[in-house]
């Protein structure tokens, strides 16, 4: 099989949404173009992107992390690379909607979803600042 530069370079965000909002899913492409700028493995790595509730975010928290808490986002990371996928971002959009700018929030939380499976953390207060400021140049190139 023969690809053209523009196929292997274009960003591919797969999404299941299994939420009860609709969304304009061109938006994370555009995103992913826009951190592109800043990391290029977005750009060659698909992004798996599940949109869901309070209830199964609070189920996925408790599962995977050990929380029993609501959040808005949580980030998987593709530790085994078998495949040119860089990871799986769940956002739960009713978390998401409670926001006054539901839209901008939205962008932000699938921002910081890529910049996790990028390999940044916010475990203590430098790493924390480090990833605000990562998020803040890529919101900036996005006009957020």
């Amino acid at each position: 099989m023969v690809f053209t530069e523009k196929e292997l370079s274009t960003p591919k965000v797969t999404i299941i949404n299994n939420s009860k909002y609709c969304v304009e899913t061109t938006l994370f492409n555009d995103l992913i173009e826009a951190i592109g700028m800043y990391d290029h493995r977005v750009i060659s790595e698909e992004i798996s992107l599940y949109l869901t509730n309070d209830k199964e975010m609070i189920d996925l928290n408790r599962k995977y992390f050990g929380k029993k808490a609501n959040t808005d986002v949580l980030s998987f990371s593709n530790e085994f690379r078998e495949a040119p996928i860089l990871g799986e971002i769940v956002i739960n959009l009713d978390f998401v909607m409670k926001e006054d700018d539901h839209d901008r929030y939205l962008k932000r939380v699938f921002v910081h979803g890529v910049v996790h499976l990028l390999g940044y953390d916010h475990i203590n207060s430098r790493e924390k600042l480090l990833m605000n400021e990562i998020e803040e140049k890529i919101l900036k190139r996005f006009e957020l």
